[in-house]
């Protein structure tokens, strides 16, 4: 087959995904119809085109229409909410037809753009972006030594813990709290509709002053984990609330430093915890999500960074900003409202000082990351061929500059490379360092294979968010966003 015609049907599953914008506002069931056609239409010219004539830009434009297949595959299968698919499809099938469209110019009039010393300089400004971003945060974020003001001035404090089959881990963690040396303090532990021993855990500390709660069955409408937390909230009576954990380990000092970071002047606070020595695995799990909150430059997106392992929020601030209510779909509530209180919100690394640390094993680690993955990218197709390009750009092309510069023994592009993954593990070594304890050294040769681990998991999130299930506590999160009536604020 000529390359004319292979461009020409090229061209006509371009139009088709066109097309299927106005067929799904007029009639959704007979565009499965046109979306399963083009599927096949789409996958039977891709596939043509790249094995017939293989290049470099044929290679990406294969990569990209991969995605236009899953965006297209969203309305033959139909899972969420009319309204929000038609919108959806339409966003990131704009998208997508525009970047595969000057593709398709690029390989039909054989430009070549393609410089790897270009590509290596745009590697070195990213990483050294990315190192810029790190001190920063590690300035601004560190633990300090702050006074403690007057017992009698002291905000009263409640830590909010939801449990759902937690009986391994949470007298553990109930008594790491219970030790806590700061006074006005209550404890409260919501029992999420458990299958096993947890609410009988918890009311055997009821004599040393932890309340139990008692969770229902979440609404369609919201996610079980935010109704747990909007029903803790209901219950505290604290002035400042700290939510986290089952996972969460409390030193003694630890409420208290809390309290008197925000003190400072915040309304709301963030920790990123150590990890312990049984869950020093996630050197090989986390540390990526560390990245994305400690280098990436947080005011490009005007987020500041921020964990749901443990967060703490003044009660006036949270009923101001509606509660959970607001947010009831949201994968990460606690991002909300730390963007709309960026100027009076704190993120702090945890150290010895104040004495945070995570339990969570290596495997609950990696269902979290599923979980929060895609949210991250806004559950937008588009996105993720973005996102994995720019960390390929970043990440992997110093690799291949520096195989690259000994077999052609090109100095310039050699040292370009080493600067370039010089930095790289030096920021990957001190996220290892300052979240780990013992483990931190893996930090030196972890980057290329969390590099693919990230890959695999954005991947996977989002086929696990648009085709299949995303379980926590064995519940399916994707119901309530199947049913969404109203888009989420943005992020």
């Amino acid at each position: 087959m000529s390359y004319v015609m292979i461009v020409a049907l090229v061209g006509v599953s371009l139009l088709l995904e066109l097309l299927l914008i106005p067929i799904t506002k007029r009639n959704l069931d007979s565009s499965k119809f046109f979306a399963l056609l083009s599927v096949v239409f789409t996958s039977f010219t891709t596939t043509i085109l790249f094995f017939n004539y293989p290049s470099f830009i044929n290679g990406v434009f294969a990569f990209i229409s991969i995605f236009r297949i899953f965006n297209v595959s969203r309305i033959a299968i139909g899972r969420m909410n009319a309204k929000e698919l038609q919108e959806k499809y339409k966003r990131s099938s704009l998208y997508l037809l525009l970047v595969t469209s000057a593709l398709l110019y690029v390989s039909v009039s054989e430009i070549n753009f393609i410089n790897l010393e270009i590509i290596l300089y745009l590697s070195l400004a990213g990483s050294l972006v990315l190192l810029l971003s790190t001190i920063y945060s590690s300035v601004k974020w560190r633990p300090r030594k702050l006074s403690v003001t007057n017992d009698l001035k002291q905000p009263t404090v409640s830590i909010c813990i939801p449990a759902r089959n937690e009986t391994q881990d949470l007298p553990e963690c109930i008594e790491s709290m219970l030790d806590s040396n700061y006074s006005k303090l209550e404890i409260l532990v919501l029992d999420d509709c458990s299958h096993d021993k947890t609410p009988a855990i918890i009311k055997e500390y009821a004599h040393k002053g932890v309340r139990f709660v008692s969770g229902t069955e979440p609404d369609d409408d919201w996610l079980a984990k935010n109704q747990a937390m909007n029903k803790l909230f209901d219950e505290a009576k604290g002035e400042i609330i700290i939510f986290t954990g089952v996972d969460v380990r409390f030193s003694k000092n630890s409420v208290q430093q809390i309290v008197n970071t925000m003190q400072e002047g915040s309304d709301m606070l963030s920790v990123l915890p150590r990890r312990s020595f049984n869950s020093e695995l996630s050197v090989f799990i986390q540390p990526l999500r560390y990245w994305w909150e400690l280098s990436v430059p947080r005011f490009l997106g005007g987020r500041p960074p921020v964990l749901s392992t443990c967060w703490a929020i003044r009660s006036a601030s949270l009923k101001k900003l509606g509660e959970f209510d607001s947010f009831r779909k949201s994968v990460q509530p606690e991002a909300h409202f730390a963007k709309r209180l960026k100027s009076k919100f704190s993120f702090i690394m945890s150290g010895n000082r104040l004495g945070i640390v995570s339990v969570k094993p290596a495997r609950e680690q990696y269902n979290t990351a599923i979980r929060t993955r895609y949210p991250q990218a806004k559950r937008r197709i588009e996105l993720v061929p973005v996102l994995l390009v720019a960390e390929v750009t970043v990440f992997f092309t110093p690799i291949v500059g520096i195989i690259n510069g000994i077999v052609t023994d090109n100095s310039r592009i050699l040292l370009v490379s080493i600067v370039s993954m010089s930095i790289l593990v030096l920021i990957n070594t001190y996220i290892s360092f300052i979240t780990v304890y013992r483990t931190w050294l893996f930090g030196l040769v972890t980057l290329p294979f969390l590099l693919f681990e990230e890959w695999f998991i954005l991947i996977r999130s989002m086929l696990a968010y648009e085709f299949g299930v995303v379980m926590w506590k064995d519940r399916n999160i994707c119901l309530p966003m199947y049913k969404v009536e109203k888009t989420l604020p943005k992020l």
